[in-house]
């Protein structure tokens, strides 16, 4: 992840405006307009000019379209009038239909309409924005904590001793699982190596294999990631089996807010450099 944000291209931005971007990207293109003040104002800047062009479109319709009568006639009136010759000076110099005032002055505004236009094109070409790939803004779309809707919380019926033996081993989380996980956080086009589909509560804390123990926890996207995180669940587990914790209050903690549990326990309101962990733990 790079200090300078992506920005959404423009031809995105116009599909956005009109409805008209695909539903998949319309979610991640609204949550990137949330966090991205350049973006929202390109937006309000391709709705202006748009709106601009509609106004000289209106003006342009409003305006009533002349009877060919009376042209006609004029014209047949010219030609009976010409000499055999052809058309003399004075006569070519007459206006007509084509050079009146009202016909000018929708020649005029017609020409407004494609400049405007035109310029639109030759703005978006000759200054290209970096384009952000659908998997950037899906980047900026994780989060620190879980969002309790999808993600409460579960526990296995389990005992103090049960999590506290020799066993340690990690339970694998199937991968239909995962997908289900992105696709309902609304990020399935994040980059793997961004986050991982991580336990809310661990399962050495007695946590389920469930969908909703589960939530796409990032890895280096903010300073509360998932190997901070993992300095709480190795803390929490040291209390509890060290006798200094309630199995049930450990959970609870964990699962309610876990940035706030990690600043309980710790006694720190930024996550400790791993340099300090030993001498907080012992």
């Amino acid at each position: 992840m790079t200090n300078s944000p992506l920005h959404v291209r423009d031809d995105q931005l116009l599909l956005y405006a009109a409805g008209d971007l695909a539903e998949p990207h319309v979610r991640e293109v609204s949550v990137h307009l949330e966090h991205c003040a350049n973006c929202r104002a390109r937006l309000a800047e391709l709705q202006g000019i748009f709106c601009e062009i509609r106004s000289v479109h209106l003006q342009i319709a409003a305006q009533p379209l002349p009877s060919s009568a009376g042209p006609r006639a004029l014209l047949k009136a010219q030609l009976a009038d010409l000499p055999r010759g052809g058309t003399s000076v004075s006569e070519r110099s007459k206006p007509n239909a084509w050079t009146s005032p009202q016909r000018l002055l929708n020649w005029s505004s017609a020409v407004a309409v494609a400049t405007i236009v035109l310029a639109v094109i030759f703005m978006t070409q000759r200054t290209p924005r970096p384009a952000a790939p659908i998997t950037s803004m899906a980047v900026t779309a994780l989060s620190d904590m879980p969002d309790a809707r999808f993600t409460p919380g579960a526990v296995v019926a389990a005992t103090q001793g049960q999590v506290c033996s020799d066993s340690e081993s990690q339970a694998n989380i199937p991968v239909a699982m995962k997908t289900q996980v992105l696709h309902q956080y609304g990020i399935a086009d994040a980059p793997s190596e961004a986050y991982e589909v991580d336990y809310l509560i661990t399962p050495e804390l007695g946590g389920a294999t469930d969908i909703h123990n589960l939530w796409p926890e990032p890895y280096d996207h903010t300073v509360w990631n998932a190997h901070v995180k993992d300095q709480l669940e190795d803390r929490l587990r040291q209390l509890v089996c060290r006798g200094d914790l309630d199995l049930a209050t450990a959970q609870r903690d964990i699962s309610t807010d876990w940035i706030a549990a990690y600043r309980k326990y710790f006694h720190a309101d930024q996550p400790v450099p791993a340099s300090s962990l030993t001498r907080i733990q012992s």
